[in-house]
């Protein structure tokens, strides 16, 4: 019995691929499609590429049986519903978008990333750097620790309206408001976690008589790597809340600007590409995320 459920869900997902295939097919307008349709067959090649490459792994029936299987049932709803909707564009017509847009969806993607990275550079050398000291001076943590805590539950776009008459450009607001909410988990985390640090390794590189900077950097920081870490991973879904807020205040670029230019014209074809892009950014931001805690946490890995 066990064989057979197995065998049946490593089936599941080709059937449910060839069942998209033909939905989609039998409902594309040719030769208006044809680029939709060609498109949406490239994407789910790659699905299928990394399916295969995956195939030793349980979980990647499962995540392809899914995803085809959501892709499906959109394709099918015009057939449920007897008529296609003007909120639920066809897959093809989607698929489309990220050939005919390749170029501003490209540039909204390096505009985003860019404002992402600089703020998470900003936000990381801020709390890591006050709260390295904050671990070190017992004084300091009490007075940095207490204003951290009150200013950290108020959301940082609540700034945003004072932030954009203050700044001089919408970008040095935006970096403002995503540096803004990135810093303060990010600076508790590492007080919190040097409140638990071994007082006998403290003592340790006091006779040493290592200096503050030698202490920071060759005990501090890595004792504080693994549970920085997952912050970050955390922090994530977070950061590109607020990316996507910033960049609607009044940007010109950039994956928020994108869905929300489009959809002041009620072009929910290209509305819901832009929600695909930004959950396919954020899931290969996460992945890269693991692969440098992988590389830079070593000693953590070799536990495992």
């Amino acid at each position: 019995m066990k064989k057979a459920i197995d065998k049946i869900y490593k089936i599941l997902p080709h059937i449910l691929l060839a069942a998209v295939l033909a939905s989609t097919a039998l409902q594309a307008e040719f030769p208006k499609d044809t680029t939709g349709y060609i498109s949406l067959m490239l994407i789910l090649a790659a699905v299928e590429t990394a399916l295969i490459v995956r195939r030793k792994k349980w979980s990647a029936y499962g995540i392809s049986s899914i995803v085809y299987g959501l892709i499906l049932i959109w394709s099918l709803y015009p057939v449920i519903n007897g008529r296609e909707s003007f909120l639920f564009p066809p897959p093809q017509r989607i698929s489309a978008v990220f050939v005919n847009d390749i170029l501003v969806i490209l540039k909204s993607i390096v505009s985003s990333l860019w404002l992402l990275l600089v703020s998470f550079l900003i936000a990381l050398v801020l709390g890591i750097g006050l709260g390295m000291l904050c671990g070190r001076n017992k004084r300091l943590q009490n007075v940095v620790m207490p204003i951290a805590r009150v200013l950290s539950p108020v959301p940082a776009l609540i700034y945003a309206p004072y932030v954009v008459a203050v700044m001089p450009n919408f970008t040095l607001a935006a970096l403002f408001i995503i540096t803004s909410g990135l810093f303060y988990p990010i600076l508790i985390n590492i007080i919190v976690t040097l409140q638990h640090f071994d007082p006998k390794l403290r003592d340790a590189s006091d006779v040493m008589g290592l200096g503050l900077k030698s202490t920071i950097l060759n005990i501090y920081l890595p004792y504080c790597m693994p549970s920085l870490f997952n912050t970050l991973a955390m922090q994530i879904s977070n950061a590109f809340l607020l990316l996507i807020g910033a960049e609607l205040m009044g940007m010109d670029s950039g994956l928020g600007w994108y869905v929300k230019y489009n959809s002041d014209f009620s072009d929910y074809v290209r509305v819901i590409a832009g929600f695909i892009v930004i959950g396919a950014i954020i899931a290969v931001v996460n992945i890269g995320l693991q692969r440098v805690r992988g590389k830079v946490v070593l000693w953590q890995q070799a536990e495992q």
